[in-house]
């Protein structure tokens, strides 16, 4: 009885929830990936299409990168905290073969695309509710910080607009596509106008640029490009944030490339920074790393220097 009963869960529900509070919240989404897990193991199809991928090459990899990993924790001087609270993020890496088997098996597995979609969605309506002073946050965004709220939405837009107009299900859905529609303009205005997230700028131009590459060829998908890049400068001309972002790169990559030491409180100086820290650290080490709680000893003595 209680079996049956379990057999009625479809795991593709609980990844769903986990892909809508992806943008949102990540306890969630760990609770969802736990719940699909446990529920997938009463299925004899999943089990199998399971038993399957566990064989796959890319399940093998990411088992031994997961291994190799929490060996590298035991490395001497490595803080047993730290290694720890990475530990945690590349065990998600074990999902994998779950969550396709799961896919395998499910009817319709874009589904789960329509609800981080909404999760987007969700994400934008409280930026909205942020910028209006209905929210409070110290940035333009509620749930997470620009860039990786900018680099969702714009996956999420490309995602909305493939199902405004290749979606064969919403062909005689008009008002289900106008909301989309109308979604998708309240999210790219929140993109461009309000969220100084380059990457999802970047992310927003490149997708459909790829996409037309690949299906359209390389001459019209070169025209594509190039429409996107007149889009890029119209953008450039009538958005300040899209603007006073795009200067600041070129005029804080003067400030590096110049020795400025005020380049480090800049946001390009401080990657430029951990990028030549992390060169440092792999060149004193470049085989196996210093292990997963070593990372922090391993840069603080190149940052310190360049302090």
């Amino acid at each position: 009885m209680g079996v049956n009963w379990v057999q009625r869960i479809n795991p593709a529900w609980f990844l769903a929830g986990a892909a809508f509070f992806l943008p949102i919240k990540p306890a969630p989404v760990n609770l969802f990936l736990l719940l699909a897990f446990v529920t997938a193991l009463f299925f004899k199809e999943i089990r199998l299409n399971l038993l399957m991928l566990l064989k796959h090459p890319v399940t093998l990899s990411a088992f031994a990168l997961v291994c190799f990993l929490f060996f590298t924790a035991l490395y001497p001087g490595s803080d047993s905290q730290l290694a720890g609270d990475y530990a945690t993020k590349y065990l998600r890496f074990a999902f994998i073969p779950m969550i396709a088997a799961v896919l395998m098996t499910t009817e319709k597995p874009s589904r789960l695309l329509d609800w981080f979609s909404l999760g987007v969605f969700l994400s934008v309506l409280a930026s909205y509710g942020v910028i209006l002073g209905l929210l409070e946050s110290d940035l333009p965004t509620y749930f997470k910080a620009y860039l990786t709220h900018s680099f969702f939405v714009a996956i999420a837009c490309s995602w909305a607009v493939y199902r405004i107009f290749f979606s064969p299900e919403l062909n005689r859905r008009t008002v289900v596509r106008t909301f989309i529609a109308i979604g998708v303009l309240l999210s790219l205005v929140n993109l461009f106008v309000f969220v100084p997230g380059r990457s999802g700028w970047m992310t927003a131009l490149l997708i459909p640029f790829l996409l037309g590459l690949r299906v359209l060829g390389v001459r019209k998908g070169l025209l594509i490009g190039f429409g996107l890049f007149c889009i890029a400068l119209l953008l450039f001309a009538v958005s300040d944030v899209v603007r006073l972002r795009v200067v600041e790169v070129f005029s804080e990559f003067q400030m590096w490339s110049s020795g400025d030491p005020q380049t480090k409180e800049t946001s390009l100086g401080q990657r430029m920074l951990y990028l030549t820290i992390s060169l440092e650290a792999i060149q004193t080490s470049p085989w196996f790393g210093h292990g997963l709680g070593g990372v922090v000893a391993a840069v603080s003595d190149a940052a310190i220097s360049k302090n």
